[in-house]
């Protein structure tokens, strides 16, 4: 399944794949995967992570990364 929820993806997957440009940035269990870091270099957003008492994961855009190392060019 193909998705861009990314509180729904980290509820329901074992495995996700996060792409930009077409190129796989990371792939494995969302936990590893779905991290800050990963996040922002995928999404060109700087996004939290918030992790619910039940252990559910809940993703926050805080800010666009704008002029940052993230906004390297795409692949086409």
């Amino acid at each position: 399944i193909a998705m861009h929820d990314l509180d729904a993806a980290a509820r329901i997957a074992t495995q996700v794949v996060l792409m930009r440009g077409g190129r796989i940035v990371a792939a494995g269990p969302p936990d590893d995967v779905m991290t800050p870091p990963r996040l922002a270099e995928t999404f060109d957003a700087e996004i939290d992570v918030g992790v619910h008492a039940s252990g559910a994961r809940t993703f926050f855009a805080v800010r666009a990364l704008v002029g940052s190392a993230a906004r390297a060019p795409r692949p086409r």
